[in-house]
């Protein structure tokens, strides 16, 4: 059996992370990452990274709400929906 990629996936954007903090993609690149290597709680904080950076970022306010969604807080993920079907 195969690997699970995403932990690596998920080094690999970290360490890009860490060389371009003011880049919003990097941060929602590491967000996907994490949420697919089932570290939800830091796909979170790597997404609200990425949308302190660039607030209109509508692949990162999907991941974001994708991810809030899958944790069980739903009205949160909810309002990042929302908030993304108004942009």
């Amino acid at each position: 059996m195969a690997q699970d990629p995403h932990p690596d996936a998920a080094a690999g954007y970290a360490k890009g992370g860490a060389r371009a903090p003011h880049h919003a993609n990097a941060w929602h690149n590491l967000g996907q990452a994490l949420r697919k290597a089932d570290r939800k709680a830091d796909a979170v904080a790597a997404s609200r990274r990425a949308l302190d950076l660039e607030p209109n970022f509508i692949e990162a306010l999907g991941n974001l709400g994708g991810t809030l969604g899958e944790l069980g807080r739903h009205e949160e993920a909810a309002a990042q929906f929302s908030r993304m079907l108004k942009l």
